[in-house]
Formats: structure tokens, C-alpha cells, sequence
């Protein structure tokens, strides 16, 4: 049995496969599978898979699944002790990553998760196990955590199983971040100030293209935070489940707008306001309205040439 099964769902980007598959055969540390669901019935992936030693395994969906249920079969399917989740396009280029995972892994044994995040007022790399009962405050907390990512942290197989791998309410936004939280509920795990991987944005990114999934993703991750945890978990001194949708929202709306108008599209600006009127209309989202016009404001005085380029353009 592995030590690490890498679980990846990719859907008819093979070139791009192909160079995360690369990257990840390049690791010092060995010890590893690879379990690629392809949600192409075409099998686009195949070809780009067999071309990499046994421990890269191909399992072709007969349809496709959408992300997230693609995603939990290749967790379902994989067999290591422990868990990366990882896209087709986020390149797991530090050959050294598994090495430094294994070595915290040696010193703090057995944790349901390990998680390399930026963590305030902390030195670098810099490790801080947090127990059960407070790992959703301070991983959801953008004043105790700043920022992380699903593909930087490894996750223990068989507590991702026992949950059901990433919930599925309709949208693969902050599914991801709700299956970490899910996880440190099991027992807690370890925060290690160390962030090193970043989302590589492209034109083919799933977000850019798919607008009614950030609805859901919204309105299903508020809901279940609220029926998977109690307020004395989510509240303290501030409501981490508030500001943490409020965050993202605004991030992922304000990103959009950004690239529309580089890009002039005109039509999908338009969506973007629809869709921005669906996020605010929901109730826990009514109350940042004002605060999210305010920013609006400050993006396009921010962003003065593309807002002026893009009014300006035919």
C-alpha cells in the first residue's frame, strides 16, 4: 500500500494532464499512486496515462460524472494511507513536496490532516497542531489563515472515506474547502506556515465557464457549514462562515469582472451581473450588499485603464 494516492479528475485536457503527470513522477519521495479519473467517454486521457510507470493508474468514466463525483472516484479507487486531491492543472512542480510532507508526517504522526497554508504572525515553516474542535475556526478564519489550498495539504484515506469524499451540492466551489474542514473535525490536524502552490489561471479554467456552479457553490457550502457544525465551532470573537463566503464571493466575483473586460466579453459581463443579483438575493449574502458595491467602486477606480478600455471599446 502507498504512503500517498494523488486523486485526479481531469476531463479533455490531456496536454495539460500530461504535464501534471510529469511533474508528480519527478518527486524525490516515491512512495506514491496515482488515480486519474477520466471524465471523458472518449478516453482522452488514456493514452496520455499508460505512458507512465504502474504506479499511474487510469480509470475511464463511462460517462461523465461532473467534477466532484469524478473526484470521489478516484478517491473511492485509490489505496494509499493518505490522500492528495489535485486538478489536471495546478502543477505539482516542488519535487520535494511529498519529502517535506513525509518529514512533518514523521514528527506528528497520524493526523487526519496536514495542511501547508499561510498562517498570520507566524514564522516560516513553522508547525501548530490544532485539535477538533477548533480546526473549522481557525482554517475558515482569514485572519488566522490567510489563505490555502486543497492541493497543498494531504488528507487521511480512510476519514476522507468515511465522509464521503467531497460533499457534492451541485458545484465544485468550496467543496474542497468544506472536505478539509470535514476532516479536521475527525480528530483535528497540523497547520504548517509554509504556502507554495498556487491556482494556475488560464483561459480552459472550469470557473471562467460554468457561472450558475458559484451560485451553488454559495448557497450549498453556507448550508452545509450550518448543519455539519455548531455555532460554537463557527463563532468566537468573529463568525468565520460569514466572512469566509463573503471573502470568497467577492474575490471570485471581483476576479471575473477582471477578466471579462480585459478579454471584452460583453455577454458574460452580463451574466456576471445576473449572477451577482442571485448571490445577493440570498439571505445570509443581503446584509454585504453595500459593502460589495463599495468594492466594485474601488476595482474600477483600481483598475482605471481596463475599465476605461473596455467602456470605451465598440
Amino acid at each position: 500500500m502507498p504512503w500517498i494516492s494523488f486523486c485526479i479528475s481531469t476531463y479533455k485536457r490531456p496536454e495539460l494532464l500530461k504535464k501534471q503527470l510529469s511533474f508528480i513522477s519527478s518527486q524525490t519521495f516515491k512512495d506514491f499512486e496515482v488515480v486519474v479519473s477520466d471524465n471523458d467517454p472518449e478516453c482522452s486521457a488514456e493514452t496520455v496515462v499508460n505512458k507512465f510507470d504502474s504506479r499511474f493508474k487510469y480509470n475511464p468514466n463511462l460517462t461523465n460524472l461532473g467534477m466532484i463525483e469524478s473526484f470521489n472516484r478516484s478517491i473511492k479507487n485509490s489505496v494509499g494511507d493518505y490522500i492528495i486531491m489535485i486538478t489536471d492543472d495546478d502543477f505539482f512542480s516542488d519535487t520535494e513536496k511529498l519529502n517535506f510532507f513525509h518529514e512533518i508526517f514523521d514528527k506528528i504522526p497520524d493526523q487526519s490532516i496536514y495542511i501547508n497554508c499561510l498562517r498570520k504572525g507566524k514564522g516560516n515553516g513553522e508547525i501548530q497542531y490544532c485539535d477538533k474542535n477548533n480546526f473549522v475556526y481557525e482554517l475558515l478564519n482569514p485572519y488566522i489563515t490567510a489563505a490555502f489550498l486543497w492541493s497543498d495539504c494531504i488528507l487521511k484515506s480512510s476519514i476522507v472515506k468515511a465522509i464521503g469524499g467531497m460533499p457534492n451540492y451541485g458545484s465544485p466551489h468550496l467543496a474542497d474547502h468544506a472536505m478539509l474542514a470535514l476532516c479536521g473535525r475527525e480528530n483535528g490536524g497540523v497547520f504548517i506556515n509554509n504556502e507554495s502552490l498556487k491556482i494556475n489561471s488560464h483561459d480552459n479554467n472550469f470557473s471562467k465557464r460554468n457561472l450558475d456552479t458559484y451560485y451553488l457553490g454559495c448557497k450549498g457550502f453556507y448550508e452545509l457549514m450550518h448543519k455539519q457544525f455548531s455555532n460554537i465551532q463557527l463563532q468566537k470573537d468573529v463568525n468565520v462562515l460569514d466572512i469566509h463566503v463573503k471573502r470568497w464571493t467577492f474575490k471570485s466575483l471581483l476576479t471575473l469582472k477582471g477578466y471579462y473586460m480585459k478579454n471584452k466579453m460583453k455577454e458574460d459581463l452580463k451574466l456576471l451581473d445576473k449572477l451577482s443579483s442571485s448571490i445577493f438575493s440570498l439571505e445570509f449574502m443581503k446584509k454585504h450588499l453595500n459593502e460589495y458595491r463599495k468594492a466594485l467602486i474601488l476595482f474600477y477606480f483600481k483598475n482605471l485603464k481596463k475599465t476605461l478600455a473596455f467602456y470605451l471599446s465598440k
